[in-house]
């Protein structure tokens, strides 16, 4: 089986986050896409950079060209430490207008998102709260937006690819070694193995045999 590509970060610096945000846009306004359930709608302009908005990926399905807005609301004169609620908001295009058509929202700070891959790919999210990560997957499936995986680890996942380009992810529960969280020949992995609707749980496996 082949490693899936190393994780790409789309949060760290705001030119590169202007990049991926004007080619969303770009990608919404030259495609069309089927209605669903008009849960409101929005213009095209509110999605743009503004001091809310944390990350923009562009995801491509079956239905359409979605566009996947992580964004929270500015911290109005409280407390910095005090946790802000993060809005994952999932939009297609509508004539001139957005239409969302999934809301999710954590008190955790986003680290990542991306499709795993071109075109009907889950989307994979990483998250941080709590002194751990929290991966979360969302697929669109049977013309609908769901959330398809829930997991948590001190460790970052890996990806893997099989022969039949679909994925599974490995979730490894690190052990503390040294005064640090760490992967260790007596760690277990989860692994969530995508059938086609979800993600089938296997395991736990020893770290050390979680590729065989």
């Amino acid at each position: 089986m082949l490693v899936a590509p190393s994780w790409r970060e789309v949060t760290v610096l705001r030119s590169v986050r202007e990049v991926i945000i004007g080619y969303a846009v770009a990608l919404l306004v030259a495609s069309s896409a089927v209605g669903q359930d008009d849960r409101g709608t929005v213009p095209l302009s509110s999605i743009l950079p503004t001091k809310g908005v944390l990350s923009i990926v562009p995801w491509s399905v079956s239905g359409g060209d979605l566009v996947c807005v992580v964004s929270q609301k500015p911290n109005k004169g409280g407390p910095v430490a005090v946790l802000t609620t993060k809005t994952l908001s999932i939009y297609r295009k509508r004539g001139s207008r957005l239409m969302r058509i999934y809301r999710f929202q954590t008190p955790d700070t986003l680290l990542n998102m991306f499709p795993l891959g071109e075109l009907d790919a889950r989307l994979l999210t990483t998250w941080t709260g709590g002194s751990a990560y929290h991966i979360r997957a969302f697929a669109y499936v049977d013309g609908r937006v769901q959330q398809v995986l829930e997991a948590g680890s001190r460790g970052m996942p890996e990806v893997i690819i099989d022969e039949n380009e679909r994925e599974s992810i490995l979730v490894t529960q690190m052990q503390m070694t040294s005064g640090q969280w760490s992967r260790t020949p007596t760690s277990e992995t989860d692994i969530y193995r995508w059938n086609g609707k979800t993600y089938e749980k296997v395991g736990p496996v020893p770290w050390a045999k979680r590729f065989q």
